[in-house]
Formats: C-alpha cells, structure tokens, sequence
C-alpha cells in the first residue's frame, strides 16, 4: 500500500466507519500528544476470544 493511501483512510474512511456504529471502537491516548484518538477495528470470535483487525 502506498503510503499516501493510509492518509486517505485516516481522514475519509476512519470517521465514517466510526459514525456508521457497525465496528467496535478502539479509544487510546498518545504517549507524548496527549491525544485522543479513536480507530474503528473488526472483531472475529475464534476459539477461547475475538481476533481485532484494523478496517
């Protein structure tokens, strides 16, 4: 993936995944930032728990 493509992701998919309320959220804080920053994944049952992807 060409490195421009995760920048197009962050700022157009990543919020509409995240408004659309159809995967779980992961919500973390930058260790220097500060920052809230909230990336939607998708979840997989597998034997003894759940496998998280990034969308």
């Amino acid at each position: 993936m060409p490195r421009w493509w995760g920048h197009v992701n962050k700022r157009l998919f990543n919020p509409r995944a995240i408004a659309g309320g159809r995967w779980p959220v992961l919500i973390h804080v930058g260790r220097i930032s500060g920052a809230t920053y909230r990336t939607p994944l998708d979840a997989h049952p597998v034997d003894g728990g759940y496998l998280f992807v990034l969308v």
